[in-house]
């Protein structure tokens, strides 16, 4: 029963409330462009050329050319130190915040690569997965994930205690989801 459950609630998360979102967002999208699509269509008197499809054709490009000015505005200098700024000082606050955006996005920036060292922690007689995210002298600040990325916990522990992998945040990230997958094997590299 939870596996049909966790079946459904997969489907609803994963797949209609994104189409869904998107639906709407591109309605709306079209509802903004439309009068500029009209204008475009009577000084081109484009439905001559290209018939019932006019506005489809204008809208549909107008949505591309905003997609890429878009995108280029965000390449911007300006526009990225905005966006970092919003990340470092609201979003990093939320907890595992990271570990969202590495499952979302499937990628890591540079910050995340040169910030987050992958690591093992030694915990008795047996070893925790765990990402390094500040140090010290004598000490490492360790966030130990759980495999679901959707909890763990944050430690402070003795450098002597952490054992650093040669294994970049993305891969290291990926193999988590994997439910920690040959990351054995970069212990023994070391």
């Amino acid at each position: 029963m939870k596996k049909l459950i966790d079946l459904i609630f997969d489907g609803y998360v994963k797949v209609l409330f994104p189409i869904v979102v998107c639906i709407f967002l591109l309605e709306k999208l079209l509802k903004i462009i439309h009068p500029v699509t009209i204008f475009v269509r009577e000084k081109l008197h484009t439905s001559r050329i290209l018939g019932v499809l006019d506005a489809f054709l204008i809208s549909t490009l107008i949505l591309i050319i905003l997609g890429l000015l878009a995108g280029l505005l965000v390449k911007s200098q300006f526009v990225r130190s905005k966006t970092k700024w919003f990340e470092d000082t609201l979003l990093r606050k939320i907890p595992f915040y990271n570990e969202l955006k590495s499952l979302l996005h499937r990628d890591t920036n540079e910050a995340d690569e040169n910030n987050y060292h992958p690591a093992l922690v030694k915990d008795g007689d047996f070893y925790l997965l765990g990402y390094v995210t500040g140090k010290s002298e004598r000490f490492y600040t360790v966030v130990i994930c759980d495999t679901n990325l959707q909890g763990g916990e944050l430690r402070v522990v003795s450098k002597d205690l952490v054992k650093l992998l040669n294994i970049s945040f993305f891969e290291f990230s990926r193999r988590i989801r994997q439910y920690g997958a040959n990351v054995a094997y970069f212990a023994e590299e070391e």
